[in-house]
């Protein structure tokens, strides 16, 4: 029987032996001899039965004060949490963010997929507005990302740690501009966010080596110096301007009269006015350029309408008067023109010693540098020229014997001028020119000894 509600049991021999938790199992063979467990479970195996072991699970932590799973072993105060839904450390949390194999995740807060490696957390399980990268170089702007397009903007847009690169999707051409005229060579090129040193924005250099070359009409005369325009700040420079001298070649035609420059190869001996060129426009056989001082008129020019040898442009000064031209009067000059009638080699007394010089301008600009001196005995005396639309200048000699001489040196837009020289006595009109005025000696008078210029042997 037994005692104190223990139980006698018999073993394998028939002997009696004690039972004290009356479960079956002796005291001597049972785990747990005062508490009755017949499955002799022992989870630990450390001999004490599960239902009287204080550490069930023998991780050295009894469940009763603070293994909160005394059933397994891992599951302890000292153990490591782990991600996997249970309370690994017994801290009353499941799957923290110190587990030691949570994942690091970083903030996306432009949502563009791509995490802010200054914003990390870890954790078990992805937290909203986080992703599992941290290749953003900017969280705050979704265009920009390892998948962003790269522009030339000052950002970086694709996240490669360059910026405005040359593989910009935006990036322009750019071209060489090696002589410096601000225009670019279409054969030399490279592409970039912004102007590289050396080039421009254009194409528009044929010559980068030539300055002065380019595609652009500059002065709009429908021709370039790339092609064939000679003078690309002329619009009256062009190939054919000049038609007259050429239908091909590229000469400046400035009065547009059909002739070239002299200075591009052309004919035209004065290119600001077109009144003087090659033309022969009273068929006198003598053009403007050669000296025709009226091109209207076949009498004036080349020819020598007195009879006298001497033309009416240049030498003769009294173009209408046979009696008067250089040397006339040899006695007193082999050079200056004045007049002897009766051939004796003396000119007539003048009754004139002043004279009234009378200059117009048909433009009212004035002679433009162009002006008539006079001399007295071979000294200057005096120059003259209009200043605007007509001037009247008197000059007088010295005496009433006396040798004047008058000059006219030309100036541009000789076509305005003219004038003549009258005796201020007599009313005689000694000269008159212009327009195209002669240059050079235009008038000799001399008031000699001859009192009776029709009688070779009065002098």
């Amino acid at each position: 029987g037994g005692i104190d509600g223990t139980k006698d049991v018999s073993d394998d021999t028939g002997t009696e032996v004690l039972d004290t938790d009356a479960d079956g199992i002796s005291d001597d063979t049972d785990n747990c001899p005062e508490v009755p467990n017949d499955d002799q479970a022992d989870l630990d195996g450390d001999g004490n039965g599960d239902v009287c072991d204080a550490d069930v699970d023998g991780d050295t932590f009894e469940g009763a004060v603070d293994d909160c799973d005394d059933a397994d072993a891992a599951v302890n105060p000292g153990a490591d949490e782990l991600c996997d839904t249970i309370d690994n450390d017994c801290d009353g949390e499941t799957d923290e963010g110190d587990a030691v194999d949570a994942l690091t995740f970083y903030a996306d807060t432009d949502a563009d997929g791509h995490g802010d490696a200054a914003v990390a957390v870890t954790a078990c399980a992805q937290p909203s507005g986080h992703v599992d990268n941290a290749n953003d170089c900017d969280d705050a702007d979704a265009a920009i990302s390892p998948d962003g397009v790269e522009v030339c903007d000052t950002a970086d847009n694709n996240c490669d740690g360059e910026i405005d690169e040359n593989t910009a999707t935006d990036a322009p051409t750019w071209y060489a501009d090696v002589d410096q005229d601000n225009h670019g060579d279409q054969n030399s090129s490279t592409v970039a966010c912004y102007v590289p040193s050396g080039y421009v924005d254009n194409m528009d250099d044929c010559d980068d080596l030539n300055n002065a070359i380019d595609i652009i009409d500059e002065d709009g005369d429908g021709y370039n110096s790339c092609v064939d325009d000679c003078d690309d700040d002329n619009d009256q420079a062009f190939p054919g301007a000049a038609e007259l001298d050429s239908t091909t070649d590229c000469m400046a035609d400035s009065d547009e009269d059909g002739w070239g420059d002299e200075e591009d190869g052309g004919t035209d001996c004065d290119d600001s006015d077109a009144a003087g060129n090659q033309d022969d426009a009273d068929a006198d056989g003598l053009t403007t350029c050669a000296g025709d001082c009226d091109d209207a008129d076949p009498l004036s020019g080349g020819v020598d309408t007195d009879g006298d040898g001497f033309s009416d442009c240049y030498v003769d000064c009294a173009p209408d008067d046979a009696d008067t031209f250089p040397g006339a009067a040899f006695n007193e000059s082999t050079t200056e023109c004045l007049t002897d009638a009766d051939g004796d080699g003396y000119s007539p007394s003048l009754p004139d010693s002043c004279f009234d010089i009378d200059m117009s301008d048909s433009y009212g600009d004035g002679w433009n540098d162009g002006y008539l001196s006079v001399y007295e005995g071979g000294a200057w005396v005096s120059d003259h020229a209009t200043t605007g639309s007509n001037d009247v200048d008197q000059v007088c000699m010295s005496s009433s014997t006396f040798s004047m001489t008058v000059t006219y040196t030309s100036g541009s837009w000789e076509s305005e001028n003219s004038y003549s020289i009258t005796g201020v006595t007599s009313g005689t009109v000694y000269l008159s020119d212009g327009p195209y005025p002669a240059t050079g000696t235009v008038l000799a008078l001399s008031s000699g000894g001859d009192s009776d210029d029709t009688d070779a042997s009065v002098q």
